[in-house]
């Protein structure tokens, strides 16, 4: 079956092609994770100890060969284990809900004990 191509139905495939929303720039943008500054991991270490001429996708790459999943292994395990709070707030973020003062100070309090321990 041959398609027509007239002015209405370029009008239409000109509107539906509308750029993406993008993201406002807020002081507390919640589209995406924010890490503190002086959050190290597994993948920072092999950014930064990559060769000279090395993409960091590349050293990140390699690094998860390695890489095992320690804390989760399934949603389950998610829900009752110690992230628990953190996956709710998670939940809260992605479904756009407002977030409690009490979910806030968990977050913050978590942050902090995660700073402390990779110390």
């Amino acid at each position: 079956m041959k398609s027509k191509n007239d002015a209405s139905q370029t009008l239409f495939r000109f509107v539906s092609l509308r750029n993406p929303q993008l993201t406002e720039i807020k002081r507390r943008n919640l589209g995406f994770i924010h890490r503190p500054s002086g959050a190290k991991g597994l993948f920072d270490e092999a950014v930064s100890a990559r060769l000279a001429k090395t993409l960091k996708l590349n050293a990140m790459s390699s690094k998860i060969r390695y890489f095992d999943a320690e804390a989760i292994k399934s949603e389950k395990e998610l829900e009752t284990g110690s992230f628990s709070q953190l996956l709710i707030i998670g939940r809260k973020i992605s479904k756009q809900e407002k977030l409690e003062d009490i979910d806030w100070s968990l977050t913050k309090e978590y942050y902090k004990s995660l700073m402390i321990n990779k110390s």
